[in-house]
């Protein structure tokens, strides 16, 4: 596999899940009121929230992270077998 794809694709998803997931937690902070579970540990989050919180950080993130490689994919150009 091509070392110029790994690096751009590696570098797209992990920005992109950095990204997504620091959107997240806006949006949680936001219509909560509350740090997330992750960031804040002493709070009380019900099984319910923490359920919540994992979905939807997980879809965000997985999202974001299938459109920056294909964002990649276009910017990169054909990728060549090593």
């Amino acid at each position: 596999m091509d070392i110029g794809w790994k690096l751009a694709s590696g570098i797209a998803t992990g920005a992109a899940g950095f990204a997504a997931n620091k959107a997240v937690g806006a949006g949680w902070k936001g219509f909560t009121g509350r740090e997330t579970p992750l960031d804040d540990a002493d709070d009380n989050f019900s099984t319910r929230e923490i359920l919540i919180f994992a979905i939807a950080s997980a879809v965000v993130v997985a999202v974001a992270q299938v459109l920056a490689t294909q964002a990649a994919k276009k910017w990169y150009g054909p990728v060549r077998d090593a």
